[in-house]
């Protein structure tokens, strides 16, 4: 334990501006900048010295240790512009691909594990595994794994069976989303001398507007979902050079029934539905993105039954509806509307965007708006269909050589300007070669293609 204990030594004003950034809640803005600034300019300093008799300065471990952890702390949860990925949930894609049957959580969590050498808890790919299954309100447009078993729904957020119990597999919508001719032309990280997963991947779509993302830990980042059929039309505008009519993108939720108004730039009002049936009763059908059943029953309608306000309530709820049934005064139900029914009755909140993400060099970047971010994922989806349009091309002028040299040496064996019965094989390669044939022109192109000369001199 002695060698695990760092001996600190405070050196002044330096240190008290260091653990300030750090820590204060004040320095939210300045903290951000400083990690941005120096996330490529990490070098671990060792502590381990024997005896445990070296000090360090805070501000030398705050720009070291704590920075590493910054780093990590970012890549785990932020993720990228490219394809809507964290750096674990890129792990689990590319471990998952290449598995066709059911698996339970921790068994897909073990193998993601070991192939992309995940070095912390499983529990936490497991964690992620889940929130990739979920296609409940407010989770994703598009899931990429599919569930079988109880996971969370939207009327608790939370019941879900425990993970042995839970089991998934790749969707057929996530391999179409992220082409398999497209890995040969991905960048992979080098983990312990193998390749694990790539940098980030580049779907046919841009995920992160399509699934949303909520993280508010170490690193405020939030994104609406929006619709998936709105971009795609985008697309197709943008690649025919109509960018004069490229439409905004509005905020779109799978199965949710209420409202969804633009506050302004990167700011939305989400209202829930609900209809007056008398003078002394209404219903709620709908609720704010964000609030369960239960939450909602618990935080608002049983406050308002203890206070008075309403009379009582009866919950009518299905597996993919909910329905309150609220009855109420006239005279409680007259001053709510007059005040303001949806904050009288919290059926209204409010979605922040803060659009911070990885951009396609790997830096934490604030994106000033969404279709900053589409056009991120746009250039480059269409790079890597620039690339495989050129290694297309070229792999196809390499099958006609291969050909080419099939049909020349065929006619001139017939023509009798070769002899191949009465020679060494090494011979024929220095003759072949001699007279300007390739090797195989597939494999050279593909960087594979020599040769054998062995003992030919």
């Amino acid at each position: 334990m002695d060698n695990h204990l760092i001996n600190f030594e405070y050196g002044g004003a330096e240190d008290d501006k260091a653990l300030d950034i750090a820590f204060s809640p004040e320095m939210t803005a300045e903290r951000k900048k400083w990690i941005e600034k120096q996330q490529n300019k990490i070098t671990v300093y060792s502590f381990e010295t024997e005896g445990n008799s070296e000090t360090i300065s805070f501000k030398k471990f705050i720009d070291n240790y704590y920075l590493l952890y910054c780093k990590f702390s970012t890549q785990q949860n932020i993720p990228s512009a490219v394809d809507g990925q964290t750096q674990v949930r890129r792990k689990i894609l590319s471990s998952s691909f290449n598995i066709k049957s059911l698996l339970s959580l921790p068994q897909l969590a073990g193998i993601v594990s070991a192939e992309t050498n995940y070095v912390h808890n499983e529990k936490y790919i497991e964690t992620a595994i889940s929130s990739m299954c979920q296609n409940n309100l407010a989770s994703n447009n598009i899931n990429l794994l599919s569930g079988e078993g109880q996971f969370a729904n939207r009327f608790t957020g939370e019941d879900a069976a425990t993970s042995h119990y839970l089991f998934t597999e790749t969707r057929l919508s996530a391999r179409l989303l992220f082409p398999e001719k497209d890995e040969h032309f991905l960048s992979f990280k080098q983990t312990n001398y193998f390749a694990s997963e790539p940098t980030f991947f580049v779907p046919l779509l841009p995920l992160v507007l399509i699934n949303g993302v909520y993280n508010f830990g170490f690193w405020k980042s939030s994104v609406a979902s929006y619709n998936l059929e709105q971009i795609a039309q985008k697309i197709m505008l943008k690649l025919s050079g109509v960018e004069d009519e490229l439409p905004p993108l509005e905020p779109f939720y799978k199965n949710f029934t209420g409202t969804i108004r633009r506050v302004k730039q990167n700011k939305f009002a989400i209202f829930g539905t609900a209809a007056q049936l008398s003078d002394t009763s209404f219903e709620i059908t709908e609720l704010p993105i964000g609030t369960t059943t239960q939450m909602y029953k618990s935080k608002v309608l049983d406050k308002l039954v203890k206070i008075g306000f309403i009379n009582s309530f009866s919950e009518h709820h299905t597996d993919l509806s909910l329905r309150f049934l609220v009855n109420i005064s006239s005279k409680n139900l007259k001053k709510s509307l007059e005040k303001g029914f949806y904050n009288t009755f919290q059926l209204i909140t409010f979605l922040q965007e803060h659009l911070w993400l990885f951009d396609q060099e790997g830096h934490l970047k604030e994106f000033k708006s969404v279709d900053e971010i589409f056009d991120c994922h746009f250039q480059c989806r269409l790079d890597l269909y620039k690339t495989r349009q050129q290694y297309t091309e070229g792999l196809l002028q390499a099958e006609v050589n291969y050909y080419a040299n099939q049909v020349r040496f065929i006619t001139e064996k017939k023509e009798g300007m070769i002899d191949f019965e009465s020679v060494t094989l090494n011979s024929l390669i220095i003759e072949l070669r001699r007279r300007g044939y390739n090797s195989n022109p597939v494999d050279q192109f593909n960087g594979k293609g020599k040769f054998e000369t062995k003992n030919c001199f």
